[in-house]
């Protein structure tokens, strides 16, 4: 099987975000993240698009394609750097603009199931 590995672009970013929806499917940690019973897959879908476009920009989303799969795999990375360099000003205002649009995509999908509070759950280990 012939894989390519290339850089994510904006045309993949909706196959990106199925398989990595489909991946963590039955992973522990997202049934204890998110109530599955309120589980918004279109807020995901729009939380992970919104990181996915801040990864073109800012660090390095790798994608993987195969003759039967467009992304058939996802990798995010943010490069890693001596902390004594701190953020420079792109960073700084990137960080920014990603929160802003989490608040926005809050506002407009709400929780979707996300568990704010997830000190209960924790006492339940």
């Amino acid at each position: 099987m012939s894989v390519e590995i290339a850089l994510i672009t904006p045309d993949d970013i909706p196959h990106a975000i199925t398989t990595i929806q489909s991946a963590f499917t039955d992973d522990p940690f997202n049934y204890f993240i998110y109530d599955q019973s309120n589980l918004s897959l279109a807020r995901n879908a729009a939380s992970l698009g919104i990181r996915l476009r801040w990864g073109i920009a800012n660090g390095h989303v790798l994608v993987a394609h195969t003759p039967e799969r467009r992304c058939a795999g996802v990798a995010m990375w943010i490069p890693p750097k001596a902390l004594e360099d701190g953020q420079s000003w792109w960073e700084y205002s990137q960080a920014w603009w990603l929160w802003i649009q989490q608040v926005g995509m809050n506002l407009r999908y709400g929780r979707g199931g996300l568990r704010v509070d997830v000190s209960f759950h924790l006492s339940l280990c």
